[in-house]
């Protein structure tokens, strides 16, 4: 609750007591036809600084569950390692990010979850997907359609953990992260556990 309104999470998961908030006739979403839009109150995802709560957290919480920016974890200037490790120990499912590097796993979101990955002393589902956003900068109105059309994609590669991330763009649609991993693979350009998510794969 907010001093005068009611906050922005509450009208999100809140559509069987304000129906027409959740109606899918109100959804802006013109390519994503009705009958295919799901709605999952069971992923809870952080949000990385580099995205603007405000064009993410309201689509979170109404398409996959319980969501919330690092700055309410108290994590904000935290690095990328010490966000996976407090998303870990906190059993959040995802980790929203535009950071698409994968060079350094001491340093980069998306290696360091590949290394997690890769090691098989960890249990995968005691690890977040980490989900990238390629969007470009100044890019913020598409993150609510890509988390509104990719939503089962999300919910999927947080429950099967099969793959330690995925990529959503507007162009190339949902991508695996096993896939990008293959293609730098045979590029010679990978971090070091590529190998073994692969031969998990």
């Amino acid at each position: 609750w907010t001093k005068g309104r009611l906050s922005e999470q509450f009208f999100g998961v809140n559509g069987h007591i304000y129906p027409e908030l959740k109606s899918d006739r109100f959804d802006p979403v013109v390519d994503v036809p009705v009958k295919e839009v799901q709605r999952f109150n069971n992923i809870r995802a952080v949000v990385d600084e580099n995205l603007c709560s405000k064009h993410s957290l309201p689509v979170l919480w109404d398409r996959l569950g319980y969501a919330v920016h690092v700055s309410t974890l108290r994590l904000k200037g935290a690095s990328d390692y010490e966000i996976f490790k407090a998303a870990s120990q906190g059993k959040w499912s995802v980790i929203i990010s535009k950071d698409k590097r994968l060079e350094s796993e001491e340093h980069d979101l998306t290696a360091i979850a590949v290394r997690h990955f890769a090691n098989p002393r960890i249990s995968a589902d005691r690890l977040p997907i980490v989900v990238q956003l390629d969007i470009p900068n100044g890019g913020e109105d598409q993150i609510r359609p890509l988390i509104q059309k990719h939503a089962p994609d999300i919910h999927h590669a947080a429950l099967s953990q099969r793959t330690p991330f995925i990529r959503l763009s507007m162009e190339r649609g949902c991508e695996d992260g096993r896939d990008i991993l293959r293609e730098r693979y045979s590029q010679g350009s990978y971090c070091p556990s590529s190998a073994s998510v692969l031969a998990y794969a």
